[in-house]
């Protein structure tokens, strides 16, 4: 098998605007090529053919003789194309392991490595798999483990199917492998989900030590989440769709919002936050206006009475329609481009403080204030805004849930971001409040050192909320913490490093509530000032004792939630 890549869904924030791509040659966009093959639209940057200007440099396709298309020279074949979705649902191929295939002995397990990589799409192309739940690790087979692996060799995604063991006559043993109403649960097949877009994976499997099944097949491979595998179906096919997101990568887009990419006069574009794709950017139509942003007015407004049913005309008809979030416009940036730059010094460890403070604050005040508790599922410092005061908003709500007032949880298909992301909700999907404490942890140890939670190994291979937490309890903070922060810090790092240690816990119950957190740190900050201006460490901010006392007293209508919300980062 080749390889496919993955790309983080696109954060609708406009105040995360990076880079950008130029046209091909600086070539206009020719009105003379064909936009659609075997019955699939191909709107534009996409096209086919050698007429100049059909497509953007990367976005080029095959439509075959027998009408078929394809990606690039023609390798994966295309199934739809969505410009509003930034999607491209392709057929993908499952690895098959013939019966008898070779073992060879790794430890407590017998193995079964391949070394090829998924899919057809190029390295360093604008074709990611798409995460976010769109997509899904699938294997069929008796008592196998698999493994879905970068190319570094760290695990991405895993699953294990078993094939329970009966007694039959003679004693022999057979297997029950019939998983009718079960599911794709683990018995004779398994599934689970992708959070991670990478340019390429690898796939190990695992024959389970003692099976008695080396000679089984299996069949595993990655597929869109909307398809129900199961290997033992009559219809089962080896080929499967799977979802690819894209992005515009060798250009720039600049700090307006403007790149030569996005055509229509009412378009702007903002960067990708795809970790694993490492940048790149997409066009948006503006606010109120909808269609192809990478066209000549290919974005279009509406007319027409909308307090009439049909009443709201399209100009044009769309090819962008999805729902439409609107956010504040934040000139400063992100957290993660104030904190993460070139050389020794970087946010100021006071800044620091206030804005986890900020943070904690905005978080208390969705799990605990709201009329219906909010968990944002998605902490991180890229989704932390950064205002012109470099006052903090919390943004992109995309994966936020809202949580019935009398439950502490539901189970719920995955979203985060790796090295945010609880742990315990990636294994169980059981989301609670516990679930953004963690993630606010990492981000704690993030701002601490300085280290990219989804990138940081230590020598041992450890990550970095494992490797913090060892030298936490070795006593040997210095190792890591950024050297800045020591040569700035009053004596409450150690108290900080605590703190982000107790809501990195494993289990969600070990760790404290946002509200608990919150309280902590204003402890801190008003202890901090103290110190900084030479005052009473219980001489603290009357508005700002009366804004928490209000979090906690009382829920608040609709209304007054509106109202509120304004005086929290968010």
């Amino acid at each position: 098998m080749k390889g496919f890549t993955i790309r983080p869904a696109a954060a609708a924030v406009l105040a995360t605007l990076l880079l950008v791509l130029l046209p091909a040659g600086g070539m206009g966009i020719s009105s003379n090529c064909s936009r659609s093959c075997g019955g699939v639209e191909v709107p534009y940057p996409f096209g086919f053919g050698v007429e100049p200007g059909c497509y953007l440099a990367g976005f080029n396709l095959t439509c075959s003789h027998h009408g078929k298309l394809f990606l690039g020279d023609g390798t994966v074949p295309v199934l739809d194309i969505s410009i509003p979705n930034v999607t491209v649902r392709i057929n993908s191929s499952l690895i098959y392991l013939p019966p008898g295939a070779t073992l060879r002995r790794t430890g407590a397990y017998q193995s079964v490595v391949t070394n090829s990589t998924w899919g057809g799409v190029a390295l360093g192309g604008p074709y990611f798999l798409s995460e976010g739940g769109r997509n899904k690790l699938v294997a069929g087979g008796c008592d196998i483990q698999v493994l879905l692996q970068g190319q570094n060799g760290n695990t991405i995604s895993t699953c294990a199917a078993f094939c329970p063991q009966i007694e039959i006559a003679n004693d022999g043993v057979g297997f029950v492998v019939d998983h009718a109403g079960v599911g794709c649960s683990g018995v004779g097949c398994c599934q689970a989900g992708i959070i991670l877009g990478l340019a390429s994976y690898r796939f190990e499997i695992r024959q389970l030590n003692g099976s008695r099944t080396n000679s089984a097949a299996a069949y595993l491979g990655i597929v869109s989440s909307e398809v129900s595998f199961d290997p033992l179906a009559d219809s089962f096919t080896r080929v499967l769709p799977a979802v690819l997101d894209w992005t515009i990568s060798n250009g720039t887009c600049s700090g307006n919002g403007s790149s030569p990419a996005c055509r229509s006069s009412q378009s702007f574009c903002a960067n990708s936050t795809a970790f694993g794709h490492g940048g790149g950017h997409l066009c948006y139509c503006s606010a109120g206006y909808h269609g192809n942003p990478y066209i000549p007015n290919g974005c279009q407004g509406t007319y027409g009475d909308a307090s009439q049913r049909g009443g709201c005309i399209m100009i044009k008809q769309s090819l962008t329609e999805v729902p439409l979030l609107v956010y504040e416009f934040i000139s400063n940036g992100t957290l993660y481009s104030h904190l993460h730059v070139e050389g020794p010094m970087s946010l100021s460890w006071n800044d620091r403080l206030r804005i986890m403070l900020e943070v904690a604050r905005a978080l208390s005040y969705l799990h605990s204030a709201t009329s219906m508790p909010i968990y944002h599922r998605d902490i991180k410092s890229s989704n932390i805004l950064i205002d012109d005061s470099l006052t903090t908003k919390v943004s992109d709500f995309g994966a936020s849930r809202y949580i019935p007032v009398d439950q502490i949880g539901i189970t719920t298909a995955i979203q985060g971001t790796i090295g945010y992301l609880d742990p315990m909700y990636y294994y169980t999907g059981r989301l609670t409040d516990k679930s953004d404490v963690f993630s606010f942890g990492v981000l704690v140890i993030e701002l601490l050192t300085r280290k990219k939670p989804f990138l940081y190994k230590s020598d041992d291979d450890d990550g970095l909320v494992t490797h913090f937490g060892s030298l936490f309890t070795e006593g040997k903070l210095v190792d890591i913490i950024d050297p800045q922060v020591m040569g700035e810090e009053n004596g409450d790092v150690q108290e900080v490093a605590a703190l982000g240690v107790i809501c990195t816990k494993l289990k969600g119950e070990d760790r404290p509530t946002m509200r608990e957190v919150e309280m902590t740190l204003e402890n801190l900050r008003a202890k901090s000032r103290a110190i900084n201006n030479n005052t009473t460490p219980g001489c603290r901010d009357h508005t700002l004792d009366q804004a928490a006392t209000q979090g906690v007293s009382r829920q608040y209508t609709m209304e007054e939630e509106i109202l509120l919300s304004a005086r929290f980062p968010r």
